[in-house]
């Protein structure tokens, strides 16, 4: 059987030794700096950065749909387009609600419409309602924010979407019955 003797040298081994050695005294004085050679002290656990929490509050966009028969559908970004996609009804009601010129704004509206008509399953739409919701985050509870309860919701714009009539884009919803 080889033994590790046979293979190398006293001399080579000194030298791997000392090559080895080098290396852990490169290393250990590049633990904790920002731009470190060797991506192991990139690891958190090296890391001299503090703990890292999430903001202190969370918002997001909810559209609430109107159907002509007074049903009220809640529809976040990701009931309206394919997960990849969830910036897009963002842009969207910012678009549709935006002190841009109304031509603009008929088109983003259209775009929100057709896009809840599907969700909806319906093409019969009384009333779409943007709304902001925000939730206070505490990252030390579990669970940090309850979906249900938002600290605050503010209407962002609201219109009545009506097929092939470009100026209802612009009106107001109707009064409730």
């Amino acid at each position: 059987m080889l033994r590790l003797d046979s293979l190398m040298t006293r001399e080579r081994r000194i030298q791997a030794t000392v090559l080895v050695l080098g290396l852990i005294l490169v290393a250990f004085s590049l633990i904790g700096r920002r731009n470190a050679a060797w991506p192991i002290f990139l690891w958190e656990m090296y890391s001299l950065d503090s703990d890292r929490y999430p903001p202190p509050t969370f918002s997001v966009v909810q559209l609430r749909v109107t159907d002509d028969n007074g049903q009220l559908h809640r529809l976040s970004a990701s009931d309206l387009l394919a997960p990849d996609q969830h910036k897009l009804p963002q842009q969207a009601v910012e678009g549709a609600f935006a002190g841009q010129d109304l031509a603009t704004q008929a088109r983003y509206r259209r775009f929100l419409a057709v896009v809840a008509e599907q969700a909806v399953g319906t093409s019969e739409l009384r009333c779409l309602e943007a709304w902001r919701l925000t939730w206070e985050v505490d990252p030390l509870a579990v669970p940090p924010l309850v979906r249900e309860e938002p600290a605050q919701e503010q209407l962002v714009g609201r219109f009545a979407p009506r097929a092939g009539e470009s100026a209802a884009y612009a009106s107001p919803c109707p009064t409730a019955p």
